[in-house]
């Protein structure tokens, strides 16, 4: 319809009629060119904002997975003293036994957690959502998903040198790690005098306590970071359009 009117209005010469439909023209795709543009923007935004709160979950359910682990290490740690009493005084008695046997079993547990991170790695992968972030944050996620890569691959690095396994191998000790039906389950120790005595066994036996305790400080760091984050988190979404 517009073209029609151009060329009518060449024909008759009507050069002002013509520059004017010229400029409705050049505005008409200008305005339909800056409404693809804001429409854009804002399917950005929102793919943006629902993306951030993605990772906020994720990083909340990855506190959740520290307290538990921390909970789980304190009470599994928790007659510690009282083994190590009764190994350091050869204490024979059937509760000395049962106490280092309870605690040899609780030092086979996993302790090695795996992270959330699917969204984390998503937002990483979207360049388009990355510009919008700002430095400030930008630079705290890049930090938040360092940390978590680095504690997880670390933390199951410490898992598996622990020396649990040559602990609970030891042949005064009797360890149903296969949970089978025909023996009785845990760790049971047969003489304790042989355990205190053997310089190898305890020293393995403290070491793998020390790691333990390494892997709570490690988890019990890492929950500060996520808080960190979050904080940062929860601004940026504040600041988004």
């Amino acid at each position: 319809m517009i073209l029609t009117r151009v060329i009518e209005h060449v024909k008759k010469q009507h050069w002002t009629a013509v520059f004017l439909d010229f400029v409705i023209v050049v505005l008409g795709v200008f305005i339909g060119l800056q409404m693809q543009d804001w429409n854009s923007a804002r399917g950005l935004s929102a793919g943006l904002e629902e993306s951030l709160l993605r990772v906020r979950d994720e990083s909340s359910l990855n506190i959740e997975v520290i307290d538990h682990l921390v909970a789980s290490i304190d009470g599994d740690l928790d007659g510690y003293p009282q083994a190590q009493a009764a190994i350091d005084s050869c204490d024979p008695s059937p509760d000395a036994k049962a106490l280092v046997a309870k605690l040899l079993e609780k030092m086979t547990d996993d302790f090695s957690p795996t992270f959330a991170s699917v969204s984390m790695d998503e937002l990483a992968r979207r360049n388009e959502y990355l510009s919008r972030l700002s430095p400030s944050f930008r630079s705290a996620f890049d930090q938040y998903r360092s940390r978590v890569r680095e504690e997880e691959e670390q933390l199951h690095t410490n898992f598996r040198t622990m020396w649990d396994h040559h602990v609970v191998f030891h042949p005064s000790v009797d360890a149903n790690l296969a949970l089978d039906n025909e023996l009785p389950p845990g760790a049971m120790i047969h003489d304790m005098k042989d355990i205190c005595r053997d310089r190898t066994f305890r020293n393995r036996f403290y070491g793998t306590l020390g790691f333990i305790l390494t892997i709570k400080e490690r988890v019990v760091k890492l929950r500060g970071n996520i808080d960190d984050f979050q904080q940062a988190l929860n601004k940026e979404l504040d600041a988004t359009p």
